[in-house]
């Protein structure tokens, strides 16, 4: 048993950011339990047919060039960088401009003030979970392409 005022460690177990962002409310920073299915086409493997691979933070110094030349070309075709998504995360977190940005798509006509807030308050809080999470699948591709990690990427979970 644990003693009155003894700290208490809580152990989620090794799940995908998945889990922990569905059923916990968060995304842990470079998850050991967490990866991504990627899809090979013939031109990373030798089998003519399309083919996906699960790929984790374990997997970084295994992967070949061709696995990394395929991570590196996914991220760089993405419609947002590792950056972008990092400064967009500090800008919704810093509450600037969140009202505005917020209440244009918060159908705010149906709503009295507050619970417009409220509405706008539960978009910005589903956008910095979905960031989270977008940031935590990009620092593994990050890695998996063997590209350094910028020291912004790094710090996005810091808050």
């Amino acid at each position: 048993g644990n003693r009155p005022c003894e700290e208490l460690y809580l152990n989620y177990g090794n799940r995908p950011c998945e889990e922990y962002a569905l059923q916990y409310g968060f995304v842990p920073n470079r998850n050991p339990g967490d990866g991504l299915v990627f899809p090979l086409g013939p031109s990373t493997t030798n089998v003519p047919i399309n083919r996906k691979i699960y790929l984790t933070w374990d997997d970084i110094r295994f992967v070949g060039d061709n696995v990394r030349d395929e991570c590196a070309n996914y991220l760089d075709n993405m419609p947002s960088s590792l950056s972008d998504d990092v400064q967009e995360l500090a800008f919704l977190q810093s509450g600037r401009g969140v009202q505005e940005k917020n209440v244009e798509s918060a159908d705010c006509d149906e709503y009295e003030g507050s619970e417009c807030q409220a509405v706008v308050a539960e978009m910005r809080d589903r956008s910095i979970m979905a960031l989270h999470y977008r940031i935590a699948k990009k620092q593994l591709l990050t890695a998996l392409a063997g590209r350094p990690s910028s020291s912004a990427s790094t710090s996005a979970f810091g808050t």
